[in-house]
């Protein structure tokens, strides 16, 4: 025993604490830095066509010699992560049957896990191409939409610049009120992209009452502790919608914009795991939507290759 903290202390002197050598590298306004960058393409929704399986070869070429972009598409494919990748870009979305004992019946859930091998998956060309940087390979395309234009430059670029500018001035002015209305004005601009109805009502139910209730409007359940479960159901849209007061679609905002802001998102968050060699090596400890926590050692590189900043696509 004695010997065990004399070992412990020898590394606590060698490396220090937690707070010695780790940091959080944040992201300075994530979302609207994607939606303003220069280098993020948004394709214009009227522009889009089938995609043809005759393009695959020459798709397939693109995409892993990382040169596609800018054009645009949302594509299913089959793509590999090779044992060579430690980080991958995405986490793969795995149907796993299972026999419940309380229901009586065999079913399927979803499992998001990060994980190498083969995964089919349907994304955007931003992604698509991203999942290469970060090591993997596409090896089919099986169908998708491609969009023959982009829009010539982001359709949110100057409303994002003013307000980001503005933020600064309260900042500078120490007005914190005033910086984070327009904070709130800039993520809430992206929610508003992937928004759409909620067509389903939850409930917390027993499994008594589950079973009594269920039946084909029953969307989706999951036990939360002993006989308790959460419990979405779709709604009936003749018993919720009021002809003269709502309309039944009442989300109108394009959805490919909502989809490549997120996917550039995580283009920008791969700047700073590629500068550290994040997705081959155990560099990344620990790593959320916009922020990263990595050993301090690697300041020094991310601040030569100008990641590091206050200014929009630059963490602090």
């Amino acid at each position: 025993m004695e010997e065990k903290k004399k070992i412990a202390i020898k590394l606590k002197n060698q490396l220090g604490t937690v707070s010695d050598c780790l940091m959080n590298f944040d992201g300075v306004s994530l979302y609207p830095s994607a939606m303003s960058d220069k280098d993020s393409e948004y394709p214009r929704a009227e522009t889009a066509r089938v995609f043809d399986i005759s393009e695959e070869k020459d798709f397939l070429a693109q995409f892993n010699s990382q040169t596609f972009r800018p054009k645009t598409a949302v594509l299913k494919i089959m793509y590999e992560n090779p044992n060579t990748v430690f980080l991958q870009h995405l986490p793969s979305k795995d149907k796993e049957k299972f026999y419940n004992p309380e229901t009586k019946a065999n079913e399927t859930k979803t499992l998001n896990r990060f994980r190498n091998g083969k995964v089919i998956d349907t994304l955007c060309s931003v992604d698509i191409q991203e999942i290469v940087r970060m090591g993997g390979k596409i090896l089919k395309i099986y169908s998708g939409i491609v969009y023959e234009k982009n829009y010539d430059f982001s359709p949110f670029q100057n409303y994002i610049t003013n307000l980001f500018e503005m933020r600064k001035v309260f900042k500078k002015e120490n007005n914190e009120a005033g910086s984070e209305l327009v904070k709130t004005l800039l993520n809430s601009l992206y929610g508003k992209t992937v928004q759409r109805d909620i067509t389903f009502t939850t409930h917390l139910w027993n499994l008594q009452t589950l079973k009594t209730e269920y039946d084909d409007t029953i969307k989706s359940y999951e036990k939360i502790c002993d006989d308790l479960y959460y419990v979405e159901k779709n709604k009936d849209t003749q018993e919720y919608v009021d002809e003269e007061e709502e309309s039944p679609i009442t989300s109108l905002c394009p959805a490919q914009l909502g989809i490549f802001i997120l996917a550039h998102s995580r283009r920008i968050m791969n700047n700073f795991i590629t500068s550290i060699e994040g997705s081959k090596t155990p560099e990344i400890y620990y790593g959320d939507t916009d922020s990263l926590y990595i050993h301090k050692k690697h300041w020094d590189t991310l601040n030569k290759n100008g990641h590091v900043g206050n200014n929009k696509s630059r963490k602090k």
